[in-house]
C-alpha cells in the first residue's frame, strides 16, 4: 500500500521500526501517527511531498496523545508554525498496513 492511501484509524508499520502506529490525522500532504507502549507515546509525521517521515522539529514532542491532539498538530504543520525535524527525517518506506 501506498502512504497516500493511507486512512485516519488504519495501522502501517515502517521498514526499521518495530512499532505499529495509527493513522490518527491526516490531509492531502501531511498524515500523523501515534503508537502507544506501556511507557510512552510515540508519533511519526509523513510528508508525502517530500517521501519522508520523523518527529516535529519541536523540543519536547507533545501534542500526540489522542485524535484530537494530533489532528490540531496537523493544524500547525499545515499553518507552517512546526515542520518535520531536519536531522530526525528518515525516508518514507512502509513496511506493511492493516485495518483496526
Amino acid at each position: 500500500m501506498e502512504a497516500k492511501d493511507l486512512k485516519v484509524g488504519q495501522q502501517v508499520k515502517f521498514n526499521n521500526d518495530r512499532l505499529w502506529f495509527t493513522v490518527q490525522a491526516r490531509n492531502e500532504r501531511f498524515i500523523v501517527c501515534n503508537a502507544e507502549t506501556k511507557a510512552d507515546t510515540y508519533h511519526t509525521i509523513i510528508d508525502l511531498d517530500q517521501g519522508v517521515r520523523g518527529d516535529d522539529n519541536l523540543v519536547f514532542h507533545q501534542g500526540y496523545d489522542d485524535r484530537e491532539h494530533c489532528e490540531s498538530r496537523l493544524q500547525d504543520f499545515i499553518n507552517g508554525e512546526i515542520e518535520i525535524s531536519h536531522r530526525n527525517r528518515v525516508p518514507l518506506v512502509i513496511a506493511d498496513t492493516k485495518n483496526n
